[in-house]
């Protein structure tokens, strides 16, 4: 008779430290070589050129939310079963959904490269075939996110690491060498495909047998999905509003000038958002498995919090100092006409940071209010800017309002909810000596 798999023992405040730092420094290692290979593009191609290799990178993070989501509620499930007592249906279930994200990614690549000519005639590009590689790649694409969801739930940091650093390393060597020899738009193209490729063969795990592969999902697993996939989407939507809703606003109410000043403050200022992003990736997995009572889950956020708080502020102290300079020292003397608006657009980003910590906490724990009240703030913040718009600090004033109602409220929830795990300390007992028993006598009325 098979012994059934021992679960996972629960996961410890140190290594999730280790984790979270390891993940921290690949991602900032990626984002790096990314920014990098940005500076290169705009200086070895002509300015149309250039304008096309942005439209594709845009594409890029366009899909990246069908990719998160489908890495969130993975890593979600994951953790969860992965921490129950049958740990290999986790697998099954990873399987289950990587097939059926490169299904999605096919019938979007189709769609985008039979409509190439439209799209290309409708952005004013020099040729389709760009847009047809870059659609070559999205099946990989969103499988990679299916089995980056599988390391994140299983807390695999090292080879989740491993991934990103992978994919942005590809990506900046294939682009420079095809961008370098003549490819142009093409060779960014050819880049971002292969690097997704390349992750995605690294990424994916262990060739499952046949009777693997002919198992059937338990219904209540696809249950499960359904209902997380639903409040991760409207997470990631509010997050999508909130990082890009103000910088589609300057580009409309502003002149190219100014709009593209402002676009160098946002690309800068959301770096404190992206530099912290790990630490959500680190916690989120650790709080879906549920074997942390409260107390052990509140430390935990604490910790979380404090970390992103730290790292947020010391971002944004940096760039209240850099200002100008700052901006034209790393983008050129173009862009520094707005640099004073630089600290107060990071500070407004920490306040965002903190609070996307905090709904995916909630989305982790199944619920749902986190995720609402991030959007609820993201549609008040996007309303705000289209009312409200006459400059640039305008823009930045809105959302340090909205990010700091929406941080307060969250944050308050948070409070509310560690006092009430908090337990309850008993009332005294008031232990009297014994006494001995002693006869009252009948008292007589005479």
């Amino acid at each position: 008779m098979n012994r059934p798999t021992p679960a996972p023992a629960p996961v410890t405040g140190r290594a999730l430290a280790r984790g979270g730092a390891l993940l921290g420094v690949a991602m900032m290692v990626a984002n790096a070589g990314n920014y990098a290979l940005n500076v290169g593009l705009a200086r070895w191609l002509s300015a149309a050129d250039f304008g096309e290799a942005t439209l594709l990178v845009t594409l890029f993070l366009t899909t990246t939310a069908v990719g998160l989501t489908l890495q969130m509620v993975t890593a979600r499930e994951v953790a969860r079963l992965d921490a129950g007592p049958d740990p290999d249906s986790a697998d099954g279930l990873q399987r289950w959904l990587a097939r059926r994200a490169a299904l999605i990614g096919v019938a979007l690549a189709t769609a985008l490269a039979v409509a190439s000519p439209l799209l290309a005639g409708l952005f004013r590009m020099a040729h389709p075939l760009p847009l047809v590689v870059f659609a070559a790649g999205l099946p990989a694409y969103l499988a990679l996110a299916v089995h980056r969801g599988g390391l994140q739930g299983r807390l695999g940091f090292g080879p989740l690491a491993a991934s990103f650093v992978v994919e942005a390393g590809v990506r900046v060597a294939l682009s420079v060498a095809l961008v370098r020899i003549g490819w142009g738009v093409t060779g960014t193209a050819v880049g971002l495909t292969g690097s997704v490729v390349v992750a995605w063969w690294l990424a994916r795990p262990a060739r499952a047998t046949a009777s693997d592969r002919r198992s059937a999902v338990p219904l209540d697993h696809l249950a499960a999905v359904r209902r997380a996939a639903a409040p991760t989407v409207v997470l990631l939507v509010g997050q999508i509003l909130v990082n890009n809703g103000d910088v589609l606003v300057a580009k409309a109410a502003f002149t190219p000038a100014v709009a593209g000043a402002y676009a160098a403050v946002a690309l800068v200022g959301r770096a404190v958002f992206f530099a912290t992003s790990s630490v959500v990736t680190t916690l989120f997995p650790a709080v879906a498995r549920g074997d942390t009572d409260d107390r052990a889950h509140g430390r935990m956020l604490l910790v979380a919090v404090g970390v992103v708080g730290g790292v947020s502020l010391s971002l944004t102290a940096a760039a209240w100092l850099a200002g100008g300079q700052g901006l034209a020292t790393a983008l050129g003397p173009q862009y520094a006409s707005l640099g004073h608006l630089l600290g107060p657009y990071a500070l407004a980003t920490s306040l965002f940071a903190v609070a996307s910590l905090l709904a995916a906490d909630d989305l982790a724990r199944g619920r749902t209010e986190g995720p609402r009240l991030l959007l609820a703030a993201a549609a008040l913040q996007t309303a705000s800017l289209v009312l409200i718009h006459g400059s640039p600090g305008q823009v930045v004033g809105v959302q340090i309002g909205v990010m700091a109602l929406l941080c307060g409220v969250m944050g308050r929830r948070a409070v509310v909810a560690a006092r009430a795990s908090r337990p309850r300390r008993p009332a005294p007992v008031v232990q009297h000596d014994a006494m001995p028993d002693m006869a009252v006598p009948d008292l007589a009325v005479s």
